[in-house]
């Protein structure tokens, strides 16, 4: 996925809809897959946060919360829909298709265990 494909999309939460899509997706990442506490999940700061949304031609892919902390910004409560995670980008969406080449240098040691 690539920001400047026009199906996909960042932003804030713009109805009240969206705002309980996301925590809906907040609360079957982090309660129910992750075993949090309704209560510690739903900490009574989504009220003063800002709401951003990731959409995939208008799905909810993932949601993240910022907190505003005197100047500086706490992101908080990022979540990713499970079905969404390691997800491979689509060919036409790919940045450069090319394999990637080896760096030059040493070959890595090998680190596991064995025999002495």
């Amino acid at each position: 996925m690539r920001p400047e494909d026009p199906r996909f999309e960042i932003r804030r939460v713009r109805t009240h809809e969206e705002l309980e899509a996301a925590l809906a997706l907040r609360y079957d990442v982090f309660c129910l897959e992750q075993g949090v506490p309704v209560g510690e999940e739903r900490d009574g700061r989504d009220g003063e946060g800002l709401h951003l949304i990731a959409l995939d031609d208008n799905q909810l892919l993932g949601t993240c919360r910022l907190v505003f902390v005197g100047a500086a910004a706490q992101f908080s409560r990022l979540a990713a829909a499970a079905r969404d995670r390691h997800r491979p980008p689509a060919p036409s969406r790919r940045r450069d298709p090319r394999p990637r080449r080896q760096p030059a240098g040493p070959a890595r040691p090998d680190l596991r265990p064995g025999p002495l």
